[in-house]
């Protein structure tokens, strides 16, 4: 994604999901998909809004009770109040943004939900990693967890409730309301 402009890359970003794709298929993930600004990706494997929204249906698409997904995601967020870029927002909507922002606009919440979240039957695990600043909203589930600043991880025996999730947004969502 880009914040300030096409010509701004995060080599990091692609270092972090190469890394993190090696880390899942010695865990034992099987199916994985990794979308890029890269020069050699190919058009279907690009970071654009739709590529990530299509990676996003993938994922979902024949999940079925008992599967554990992993959705990872390192690369740029910003906050938006009323599609806008806005940092500074008193209370702004936290996204993602694709490489193609500039043109296409940002992955929100609604789009989150209505592609990867809704369409999971029940019994399926879905673990969300935000690599990126700001992303502690950009996605509310049911259950949360962050890890501490200090970056030793050692995730709580149990996921405590998400104060912050709201059932109507994701009612909306399954209406096809923004």
């Amino acid at each position: 994604g880009y914040a300030a402009g096409p010509a701004q890359k995060l080599p990091m970003s692609l270092n972090a999901a190469s890394n993190m794709r090696g880390f899942l298929q010695g865990k034992g993930f099987a199916e994985l998909r990794l979308l890029t600004d890269g020069e050699s990706a190919t058009p279907e494997d690009r970071a654009t809004r739709v590529g990530i929204l299509k990676g996003l249906q993938w994922l979902a698409s024949g999940a079925k009770p008992g599967d554990s997904l992993v959705l990872y995601y390192s690369g740029y967020a910003s906050r938006v109040v009323r599609g806008k870029a806005n940092p500074n927002a008193a209370f702004p909507e936290e996204v993602l943004i694709p490489s193609d922002y500039f043109t296409e606009g940002e992955i929100n919440e609604i789009d989150l939900l209505r592609d990867l979240i809704l369409p999971l039957p029940s019994g399926v695990e879905l673990t969300v990693i935000l690599d990126c600043n700001p992303a502690g909203a950009v996605v509310q589930l049911p259950y949360s967890w962050a890890a501490p600043p200090s970056g030793a991880v050692s995730p709580p025996a149990s996921l405590p409730s998400n104060p912050r999730f709201e059932q109507a947004k994701l009612q909306r969502a399954a209406s096809g309301q923004p």
